[in-house]
């Protein structure tokens, strides 16, 4: 359909207005910058001037989440061990001066957070991870931990089912076997063990359709996939290589070990909306697409400008499918954010978010927007928001744009500005 279609269409109520929705929602998604405060300036080679005030996470941001029900508060965990809370309300563009958290817990955990996590469902209670060999869950509203959980290995990452009727923090840590933690007991309820080798497990994460169904990523290469309530938990080991061998063989790899950095880590598992994929970043500098009707590689190609040899949790971050055609992938590399064509692989943005040394540490999007927000090792916060400048596509120019729409409403009003009447 020709945009004036897709306009017309959304005059007069059509459902193909649909396509409309997605095409616009699309547009703000490629014209994604960083967003400076009002009046700031930067050369090319700076640093643009961050919205967030830089004062609480010195020694670098590890981790940040949004809560799902407003996406209004922003909690982020750094390195030095502190905890921030910010209302995303309060970020306007016209500000001159930095966003200051709500409220800051410093020294949340004697060692570095390295994962936060607002409760799906209640965003008065949220979770952190830290390499002190904890996991402690917080009292939004007082900013004081209600009861944690003392483990025996350094936590890595931390997942919670988004629709779910258990309140089960699945960690991967240290350990090579992926815990279980149960906020309505108290207490760790079992282990899922599978991942063998030294350095334990890097990413999990829930299936957004089955509240049972857990993805894992490992230091040896491997991405696992879990039923809880199983006795035998594992159901398949992803093979990259599509070889045919049993589901479950331990020569099964779904990333190759980095001749660079000699890890071949999983170090970043996110699903589909829908539940039907799951993408992997591994430390091979490769994304992975799995088809989980199958449980095969899609084989999809990326193009080869990814570094990713941190070793720290990196969940990719999918744009919502119904809002997004082409569906599009981000993952940080260095310096930079990278966003892909989810099927074909193509770069379709690129911002530089931090300057060298520094490297883009965390990420999540923000509910219900065309906003993605970072974090890096310098302590800085920001967000990648869409350009107010963005330009037409298709060829057409503002003029011709302009022209095609003031056409349309002259047809709308004549439909439904005059009176109607009935004989």
């Amino acid at each position: 359909m020709s945009m004036s279609e897709y306009r017309l269409a959304r005059e007069l109520g059509n459902p193909l207005a649909r396509g409309f929705q997605i095409y616009k929602t699309t547009q703000l998604w490629h014209s994604l910058v960083p967003m400076k405060r009002s009046g700031a300036t930067a050369g090319e080679e700076e640093e643009v001037p961050s919205v967030f005030a830089q004062d609480y996470h010195r020694a670098g941001v590890n981790a940040l989440d949004i809560e799902r029900q407003q996406g209004r508060y922003l909690l982020s965990g750094g390195a030095e061990g502190n905890v921030s809370v910010w209302d995303l309300e309060q970020l306007l563009p016209s500000d001159t001066s930095p966003l200051e958290p709500t409220a800051t817990v410093a020294s949340a955990h004697k060692f570095g957070v390295s994962t936060v996590l607002y409760y799906p469902s209640d965003a008065g209670l949220f979770v952190t991870g830290s390499y002190d060999k904890s996991v402690a869950v917080w009292d939004a509203t007082e900013m004081e931990i209600a009861f944690t959980f003392d483990l025996d290995a350094s936590v890595r990452s931390t997942a919670m089912a988004p629709r779910a009727h258990h309140a089960l923090v699945a960690v991967a840590s240290d350990s090579p076997a992926v815990r279980l933690l149960d906020l309505n007991t108290g207490a760790a309820t079992h282990s899922l063990v599978g991942h063998t080798g030294g350095g334990g497990t890097f990413a999990v994460s829930w299936s957004p359709r089955d509240e049972f169904l857990l993805a894992s990523g490992g230091m040896n290469g491997t991405a696992r996939l879990w039923d809880i309530r199983m006795a035998a938990s594992c159901l398949a080991s992803l093979d990259m290589n599509n070889s045919g061998r049993p589901r479950l063989d331990v020569r099964n790899r779904a990333h190759e070990v980095s001749k660079i950095v000699l890890s071949g880590a999983v170090n970043g598992v996110t699903w589909s909306e829908d539940g039907a994929y799951l993408v992997t970043l591994g430390h091979d500098d490769k994304l992975r697409v799995w088809d989980l009707a199958t449980g095969q590689n899609t084989l999809a190609t990326f193009e080869p400008v990814i570094r990713n040899r941190r070793p720290h949790n990196s969940n990719p971050v999918l744009t919502c499918l119904r809002h997004s055609d082409p569906q599009i992938v981000f993952v940080p590399c260095a310096s930079e954010i990278i966003g892909f064509h989810m099927a074909e692989g193509n770069v379709i943005v690129k911002q530089r978010a931090t300057q060298q040394p520094h490297r883009v540490s965390a990420m999540v999007h923000r509910p219900h927007t065309a906003e993605l927000y970072y974090g890096s090792t310098s302590g800085k916060i920001n967000l990648l928001a869409p350009s107010l400048a963005a330009s037409p596509e298709d060829g057409q120019d503002e003029t011709k744009e302009g022209a095609e729409t003031s056409v349309l409403d002259a047809i709308y009003k004549s439909l439904v500005q005059n009176p109607i009447t009935y004989t």
